[in-house]
């Protein structure tokens, strides 16, 4: 399986406890040392997979997948966390 395209249709997860789980793309963290955020020098730029509480957003766990997105890693992340695509709802 090849890379991900990171120009597509909008995609939402949520696991079976109702947690949301984001697909984000991380750049320039090593530049972020007087603000809030990342402070690890650059070694998370990248694609991340995050999941969280579905009441308070708070993070419960980070998968990082790479500078490059791969499909199977992606579906692996997923499963990691049995997450499963919606479709049709709008984001609260």
């Amino acid at each position: 399986m090849g890379t991900v395209s990171p120009i597509r249709q909008a995609r939402r997860w949520v696991t079976p406890n109702g947690a949301q789980v984001d697909l984000s793309h991380a750049q320039h963290t090593s530049r972020n040392l007087g603000r809030r955020g990342l402070r690890d020098g650059g070694c998370w730029d990248g694609w991340c997979v995050t999941v969280r509480h579905p009441r308070s957003g708070s993070v419960i766990s980070s998968t990082y997948l790479g500078a490059a997105l791969v499909e199977a890693e992606l579906v692996a992340a997923l499963a990691a966390v049995d997450a499963y695509e919606v479709t049709g709802l709008a984001r609260p």
